[in-house]
């Protein structure tokens, strides 16, 4: 689903912190973050609110890999 929002997700792990845009799963996967780590998750847009909201359920469901 697209919104119209920028989100762009942070990890903050010891090898490499660095920071994507969450617009497709694969760029999230090359964050490297690891179940577990801390990430910090920001939007810009006018549906930025429900755009993290939907990231954070796709999240806390493993991305849907436990399905």
């Amino acid at each position: 689903m697209r919104y119209d929002a920028i989100v762009r997700v942070r990890s903050h792990n010891d090898v490499c912190a660095q920071s994507v845009e969450a617009d497709s799963v694969m760029e999230l996967l090359l964050l490297g973050a690891a179940c577990g780590e801390d990430i910090t998750v920001t939007a810009d847009g006018p549906e930025a609110e429900v755009a993290v909201d939907a990231l954070a359920k796709l999240v806390e469901n493993g991305f849907g890999e436990g399905e």
